[in-house]
C-alpha cells in the first residue's frame, strides 16, 4: 500500500508509486482516467506553507480536489521547475539532502528562459571578446544586441538559448571569453544575421523588435551567408523543416510534409544590409 495521504481517485484512476519530498509536497506517478499511459506530477495542498504564493499560481487545480494543486513534469513550462526550486530550497535551510538528479544551478539557469517572472530575465553580458559592454539591448530574454568600447555591435546569445535552439554550424563559428565553456556566444554583425534568423522562426519578438530591420536582415543573410539561405529556403519548399509532419509520417499517417511561405529568405533590395538599430 503506497503511503499517500491525498485521496485523489476521482481524478488519477490510479496511482502509482508516490514520495514525499517536503511536508505535504509529493512526487507522484499516476494515471488520470482519460490516459493510457502514468506520468509524473507534484501534488500539494493549496494550503501547504511551504510552497509560496507565487508559485502556487502556477498549478493546476484538479477537478475532483480543487483545494489540491497538480504540476506535471512532462513540460518545464507548467511550473515543474518553480517547484523543484522551493523544494531544493527547503531542503537545503532545513539540513535535508537534496533532491536527486536536481543539480540547482542548472534548474535555475534553464528555468530563467521559461520563467523569467520568478528566476528574473538573462542578464547581458559585461564582458565580451571585443571589450566591455557599454550599452545593450534585449532581442528576446537571452539575446541582446550589444555595442562595446570599440564601439563594435556583437549579437550576444546566453546559455542555454544557444546550445539548445542554435544549430552546431552556428555554434561553431562564435567569439567565446577565454576558458568559458557556457555562458555566452558573441557573433560579429555578418554571422549575427544567420543567429538571429534561426532563432526568430521560433520566436516571432525579434522579427518585431524595433532595433531590427527585418527586410535589411534577410539581405544579410544573402550578402553574408549565401550558401545557408539558399539552402535554408530550399529544405522550405521541399517540407523538410515540417517537423510535425515528419512526426505523423512517422507514425503512419499518410500526410504531406508543407513549407511555409513566411519561412522563406526573401531579398529586400531597397532595405540594405544594415539590419541593427542601435
Amino acid at each position: 500500500m503506497i503511503n499517500f495521504p491525498y485521496d485523489l481517485t476521482d481524478d488519477f484512476e490510479e496511482i502509482v508509486s508516490a514520495e514525499e519530498y517536503a511536508p505535504g509536497v509529493f512526487y507522484i506517478v499516476a494515471r488520470r482516467l482519460d490516459a493510457a499511459i502514468a506520468t509524473e506530477h507534484y501534488v500539494l495542498r493549496e494550503n501547504n506553507p511551504i510552497i509560496s504564493e507565487e508559485a502556487k499560481h502556477y498549478g493546476e487545480r484538479l477537478e475532483f480536489n480543487d483545494d489540491v494543486l497538480c504540476y506535471t513534469l512532462l513540460n518545464s513550462k507548467d511550473g515543474k521547475q518553480i517547484i523543484e526550486y522551493e523544494l531544493q530550497r527547503y531542503r537545503a535551510r532545513n539540513g535535508l539532502a537534496p533532491l536527486d538528479n536536481v543539480y540547482t544551478i542548472d534548474l535555475a539557469t534553464f528555468a530563467m528562459e521559461n520563467h523569467p517572472e520568478y528566476f528574473g530575465a538573462y542578464p547581458a553580458p559585461y564582458s565580451t571578446p571585443r571589450g566591455r559592454m557599454l550599452r545593450y539591448k534585449t532581442l528576446m530574454n537571452g539575446v541582446f544586441v550589444l555595442e562595446t568600447e570599440r564601439f563594435e555591435r556583437l549579437i550576444a546569445v546566453a546559455f542555454p538559448i544557444w546550445d539548445c535552439e542554435l544549430s552546431v554550424d552556428v555554434q561553431m563559428i562564435a567569439e567565446t571569453l577565454p576558458y568559458e565553456t557556457e555562458g555566452y556566444r558573441f557573433y560579429d554583425e555578418k554571422a549575427g544575421s544567420q543567429v538571429l534568423f534561426e532563432l526568430m522562426l521560433d520566436h516571432r519578438e525579434i522579427a518585431e523588435s524595433p532595433y531590427i530591420d527585418a527586410a535589411a536582415l534577410m539581405n544579410a543573410l544573402w550578402s553574408y551567408n549565401t550558401t545557408f539561405a539558399a539552402a535554408h529556403n530550399y529544405h522550405e519548399v521541399k517540407g523538410d523543416n515540417d517537423v510535425g509532419a515528419r512526426v505523423l509520417q512517422l507514425l503512419g499517417e499518410d500526410v504531406k510534409p508543407q513549407g511555409k511561405a513566411e519561412n522563406l529568405v526573401y531579398m529586400h533590395p531597397e532595405a540594405g544590409t544594415d539590419y541593427l538599430r542601435l
